[in-house]
């Protein structure tokens, strides 16, 4: 049985309680602060460092509003030369509802694509190279290294330099590039 000065103690006495909630404060900050850092590498933040598979990753970055300039950019890395030396990934900043209806709009369009979500992280990764507005394409190599960025081409000159930057990548391997 309880006594009465048990039952009317403080709850700010008890110890547990504000060690659980100083560590709650502590987590929420570094998730914060880890959210607003960089990552090591810009291979890293968006998830591109591995082992095998294709020798460059080409990467779109886009909104949804952007999906058919992205659609028509991206389609280059799978064609041609390039065919089997990307890896195609999209990148959607915007809302989860946005990803769902960019990954059905890419995938009719682009074979192979896999789109996600861009994270804070992502997008903090991106902002320190000096890119905010999309679309965009970045081309990393397999240790997470940029090696190409490119705004979506406007014109008919542009798409011929564009497609022509890319069979220069597709038939370049990673060595010599370096």
């Amino acid at each position: 049985m309880r006594s009465d000065e048990d039952v009317r103690r403080d709850p700010r006495d008890r110890p547990a309680g504000w060690l659980v909630a100083t560590l709650v404060v502590l987590a929420c900050t570094g998730f914060v602060r880890y959210q607003n850092t960089p990552a090591r590498s810009l291979g890293g933040a968006v998830g591109v460092e591995r082992e095998g598979g294709p020798e460059f990753i080409a990467l779109g970055v886009f909104q949804l509003r952007d999906c058919d300039q992205a659609a028509a950019y991206l389609r280059v890395f799978t064609e041609g030369p390039a065919l089997g030396r990307f890896e195609v990934r999209g990148l959607v900043a915007g809302h989860a509802a946005d990803v769902t209806q960019a990954v059905a709009k890419l995938g009719r369009d682009v074979k192979g694509v896999s789109v996600r979500k861009a994270t804070r992280r992502d997008m903090v990764a991106l902002e320190a190279i000096g890119y905010g507005a999309t679309p965009y394409v970045l081309v990393i190599d397999r240790a997470g290294r940029l090696r190409w960025t490119s705004p979506p081409p406007r014109s008919p000159a542009e798409w011929s330099a564009f497609r022509q930057a890319v069979t220069v990548l597709s038939t370049t391997s990673n060595e010599e590039v370096r």
